[in-house]
């Protein structure tokens, strides 16, 4: 199987399981937790975070309450965690963004890159 199909295959599985994915993501969400955790270590005031791999969004809104005045990106391969994540959020700051985090497709810089998928 080549790259490119994989990916096809990974976005397709993980956009099937959205709706139930924050059930079973203990192990992302405690290394995001313990990654937000060492940010409070640091003085700063980022305007943009971008959110690799944000899934539904579940750190980005921990990140949020850390961070009122930042613009966060979600960025995520898997279209349907990306509309699932939509429903949830309150933020007209938030943004999100189908893509593949090897070939961000976008032009901006950031303060935080996040990511705890692996």
């Amino acid at each position: 199987m080549d790259h490119l199909n994989y990916k096809l295959i990974v976005a397709k599985n993980f956009s099937r399981c959205a709706k139930a994915y924050d059930q079973s993501a203990a192990l992302q969400q405690a290394v995001g937790l313990s990654l937000i955790e060492r940010l409070n270590l640091m003085s700063i005031a980022p305007q943009t975070i971008l959110d690799l791999g944000s899934g539904t969004s579940y750190l980005s809104k921990i990140l949020k309450a850390h961070y009122p005045a930042a613009n966060i990106i979600n960025l995520d391969i898997a279209e349907e965690m990306l509309s699932f994540s939509q429903t949830k959020n309150t933020s007209s700051q938030d943004f999100f963004v189908c893509g593949d985090a090897e070939k961000i497709p976008l032009i901006l810089s950031f303060q935080i890159s996040f990511f705890t998928g692996f």
